[in-house]
């Protein structure tokens, strides 16, 4: 949506895609919202800051790389509520499936990295430094996942349950981090239960 009204100078909805759930039909929505005499994608009279919708929109500037950076607000106030929880894994976002079937785990294992560099903020850790939390980006991270087998347990689901209940609680140490972790349990040949946990101050 923002794509298309920063493209057209519209002011579509989320609504209006539902209700025009065609291209053709959002596509006269557009035409409706646009300034008189209608405009498309390169037009030479359309700007940033043209158009009747009111609306302007600026690029995100890239702020200068450093060691440190300093906490948003809702980071700041989710470190405070950490530190005061010294226990609780409340702030931990854990979610698990089961896949059926062959599983390459080296392929996984390096999809997983890949993602982590991707995503500064899946490798971001809080260090205290001055009598303030700091971001601070870690580049050479060497975050892996961690792998159980159980099949030679006898009662495997009860085995599980407590793993994966266990890495869904563990707390995170968000100064050392990491601050996301997957753990692959191994239940019988083609059976395996995925765990991923990361930190809600990261997730947003």
């Amino acid at each position: 949506v923002i794509r298309i009204n920063k493209e057209f100078q519209t002011n579509l909805k989320m609504k209006d895609i539902f209700d025009a759930p065609s291209i053709k039909k959002i596509s006269l929505k557009i035409v409706r919202k646009s300034p008189p005499g209608g405009i498309g994608p390169g037009d030479p009279h359309l700007s940033a800051e043209s158009g009747d919708s009111g609306l302007q929109y600026k690029e995100i500037e890239v702020i200068p790389e450093e060691d440190y950076y300093p906490l948003s607000p809702g980071q700041k106030r989710i470190w405070i509520l950490h530190s005061m929880e010294t226990n609780s894994p409340v702030y931990n976002i854990p979610f698990c499936f089961l896949l059926k079937g062959k599983l390459d785990t080296s392929a996984l294992k390096k999809a997983y990295t890949c993602i982590i560099n991707r995503h500064e903020s899946l490798r971001t850790v809080f260090p205290y430094r001055e009598g303030n939390p700091y971001q601070k980006i870690i580049n050479d991270h060497g975050y892996s996942i961690t792998t159980i087998n159980i099949c030679n347990k006898t009662d495997k689901k009860k085995y599980m349950r407590l793993l994966a209940e266990k890495e869904c609680k563990k707390r995170f140490d968000l100064e050392k981090g990491p601050l996301t972790r997957m753990t692959v349990i191994k239940c019988k040949k083609h059976e395996y239960l995925i765990v991923i946990n990361m930190h809600h101050i990261i997730s947003d």
